[in-house]
């Protein structure tokens, strides 16, 4: 009778230890199944970056290698921040520039006012526009920024001919904070391919 008992103990054991392997091994294969990319993951990962996303991203990046020469006029007044972005209502690519408190020291509309048009010259001279015509230099039949949306080294689907319409899109914008807050903010905005600007106060 005992020898039966313990024979019944035994299988019953093991059957207990087959059911515990079989429900880890269950659950690690729908573990398995469940791991990886989400919905929302997956969605940006099979999505593909047009040329201009790329060209907005290699455009950010150029404007934040610009050396700013001549622009401040004053050691103690650093190089303005630059940045890209696609203004979707107007269809232009604008590229601010931006002095903030305290990096406009001077409560001053004509000094803020010369210290943005000299960092206009220097992203035109950077983009391959004449800063003192507002037009592009002989050579190139357009702005180096725009050739950044093209194909590397090939030409495909027309993309190459549409980079001088790319070219009139670009407008430079310069924000000028001074530290009196009563005065606001001058803001200038200009065309690349241009030598006029336009200005106003925000307050």
């Amino acid at each position: 009778m005992k020898t039966n008992e313990v024979l019944q103990g035994n299988i019953i054991m093991d059957f207990r230890k087959t059911i515990i392997r079989l429900t880890l091994v269950l659950l690690l294969v729908n573990g398995a199944a469940v791991a990886g990319p989400d919905r929302t993951t997956s969605l940006f990962m099979n999505t593909t970056a047009s040329l201009f996303d790329l060209g907005m991203y290699k455009l950010d990046i150029r404007l934040n290698n610009i050396s700013f020469i001549n622009v401040g006029f004053e050691e103690s007044l650093p190089a303005p921040i630059p940045s890209a972005s696609y203004i979707w209502d107007n269809d232009k690519i604008i590229i601010m520039l931006s002095y903030f408190k305290p990096y406009g020291p001077k409560d001053d509309k004509a000094y803020a006012r010369k210290s943005c048009l000299s960092a206009f010259s220097n992203l035109r001279i950077d983009a391959l526009v004449n800063p003192q015509t507002g037009e592009l230099y002989d050579f190139t039949p357009t702005t180096r920024w725009a050739k950044l949306f093209s194909h590397a080294d090939y030409n495909q689907g027309g993309v190459e001919n549409e980079l001088v319409n790319l070219d009139n899109k670009f407008i430079l914008s310069c924000s000028w904070v001074f530290n009196n807050d009563s005065l606001g903010t001058l803001v200038i905005e200009a065309p690349l391919l241009s030598k006029s600007y336009s200005e106003k106060i925000l307050k």
